[in-house]
């Protein structure tokens, strides 16, 4: 099951999120939900598109 705007608390000052590996790619053969471009934390959090059965790693910038 797909989770849309999954809230992840983050640091306040990292001005963005990128993601830098998503195992549901289709470049490991998943189903490709992923987020391309850089997330802007809100308040302490962002919104994320979490993919199934997936590894999500997010990094600053």
């Amino acid at each position: 099951m797909v989770r849309e705007d999954y809230r992840l608390g983050v640091l306040d000052d990292v001005p963005a999120w990128r993601e830098t590996l998503n195992t549901d790619s289709a470049l490991y053969g998943g189903s490709d939900v992923v987020t391309r471009d850089p997330v802007k934390p809100e308040e302490g959090h962002i919104l994320l598109t979490l993919p199934p059965l997936a590894t999500v790693w997010l990094t600053p910038g």
